[in-house]
């Protein structure tokens, strides 16, 4: 995942060299014949200030006529000696071609403004995309830590324990199983946690799509309940009471399945304590 999102953020960060280094190459192939240009108009205009002897053009003798066709022109001085010193025509380049063919359009900026736009645009794009990548492998990395945690205890808990009525007893199981229902709670509470208060924005969709259906639905089980309430008394986190409160008052709620669950958690003390004897002595047997 990681060498993932560093392949983004160097594909994003080429793509702004790149951008920097066409802009260069085409201000330098754009500006570059508009200057000369600008500076042979400047000595045009200068030999042209500073002639003074009037240029008289002689044509032969207009057909049909006997006199001479004799034109003083000294308003064209300016355009001969512009001629003459223009010399060959500049070198046209590739970026003017190709605004020639699109219809001669008069700046050449216009291309460079429409380029940058263009190039900026995909840029936000691409970072926008490399940002959402990235949020799902974060979504990803959490769910699969927080998947491994629970997974490290689901085996000891009880036989479908989301509907479970009463506390589990009469085997040497019995007590890691009430442990592991406690542990459940824990559990969960850092699902709560992780998803809803330290990145909501980003983990939320976790709990909107998976934990929060997961948890409520232990429920309809009053031994989940009292292993809840059991938690509760013991913790005296406020986070934790808040958690409580969501898993307790959120929706619908069973009234006598909240009192069943009452009553296993004001004997859940007495029955680990006895289910805890019994593991002891059925480990002493089997040595």
């Amino acid at each position: 995942m990681g060498t993932f999102r560093i392949s983004h953020g160097f594909t994003l960060t080429l793509c702004w060299v790149v951008f920097i280094c066409f802009v260069d190459i085409t201000n330098a192939l754009a500006d570059k014949p508009t200057a000369e240009r600008v500076e042979r108009t400047a000595q045009v205009t200068r030999l042209t200030l500073t002639s003074d002897t009037p240029l008289t053009v002689t044509f032969s003798p207009c057909p049909g006529s006997g006199a001479d066709c004799s034109v003083n022109a000294d308003s064209a001085d300016a355009e001969n000696q512009a001629t003459q010193s223009e010399g060959p025509e500049a070198p046209i380049t590739k970026l003017q071609r190709i605004a020639r063919a699109l219809g001669s359009i008069p700046d050449t900026q216009v291309w460079i403004q429409a380029l940058t736009v263009c190039l900026v645009i995909f840029s936000a794009y691409l970072s926008l995309r490399t940002a959402r990548i990235s949020r799902l492998n974060v979504q990803v990395d959490a769910f699969q830590k927080l998947r491994a945690e629970f997974l490290s205890f689901s085996t000891k808990l009880p036989i479908h324990f989301w509907t479970q009525q009463e506390l589990p007893e009469g085997d040497c199981e019995s007590y890691d199983e009430l442990r592991a229902m406690e542990r459940y709670w824990f559990q969960s509470f850092d699902e709560w946690y992780i998803t809803q208060v330290l990145h909501p924005n980003t983990l939320g969709h976790l709990w909107d799509t998976y934990y929060r259906n997961a948890i409520l639905k232990n429920r309809e089980s009053a031994a989940m309940i009292a292993a809840l309430i059991h938690t509760k008394k013991h913790t005296g986190a406020t986070l934790y009471k808040r958690f409580y409160r969501m898993v307790v008052y959120q929706g619908w709620w069973r009234i006598s399945t909240y009192r069943r669950a009452e009553e296993l958690a004001n004997t859940w003390e007495a029955h680990i304590a006895t289910q805890k004897k019994l593991r002891d002595a059925a480990l002493k047997d089997t040595t």
